[in-house]
């Protein structure tokens, strides 16, 4: 009869497979030991040499001024992206009292003038109102530091701004 009797070298099978090769000394180490420091060092070196590649790519050739010693241990870097410098959106002040609406910029029209004439020309011919032409006295202002006014003199080519809203 054949013998069946497990080797000597064996304990029932227990041993047996990848965990029992894991747990199988090599040198002075364990196998599954030795596997994680190589997968460790090989981690460490793929990171190493992406993280130079990626600095050293970034700053050649732009002529950024990255400083040299980028990447080199205790240096922290901030802002590496070179796009445009933007502010932090406004934080929002409290919400405003019900029924109240925000004041907005008025929107302007510029109007050149084809001929020589006063404000008060201007405004009657253009059908503004007494609120519009308040608001193109106040938009406008003379050379001397003043506001317009509807006796001012407008000459052919002045441009004056106006609100828009209304027709003219």
């Amino acid at each position: 009869m054949p013998d069946t009797s497990p080797n000597p070298g064996e304990s029932g099978g227990s041993s047996g497979g990848l965990a029992g090769n894991l747990k199988a000394k090599f040198g002075p180490l364990p196998v599954w030991v030795w596997l994680a420091l190589i997968t460790a060092v090989l981690l460490g070196y793929w990171l190493l040499t992406k993280n130079k590649s990626g600095a050293s790519s970034s700053g050649s050739g732009s002529g950024s001024g990255t400083p040299a010693d980028v990447g080199q241990p205790g240096v922290v870097v901030i802002n590496q992206d070179e796009g445009p410098e933007t502010e932090p959106p406004p934080t929002p002040g409290p919400p405003p009292p019900h029924g109240h609406k925000p004041p907005t910029e008025p929107q302007t029209r510029q109007i050149t003038l084809d001929r020589n004439e006063t404000l008060a020309d201007l405004a009657k011919q253009r059908h503004w109102t007494a609120d519009t032409l308040h608001d193109v006295e106040q938009m406008n202002v003379l050379q001397g530091g003043g506001h317009l006014t509807p006796k001012s003199k407008l000459r052919k080519g002045q441009t004056i701004v106006r609100p828009l809203g209304e027709k003219g």
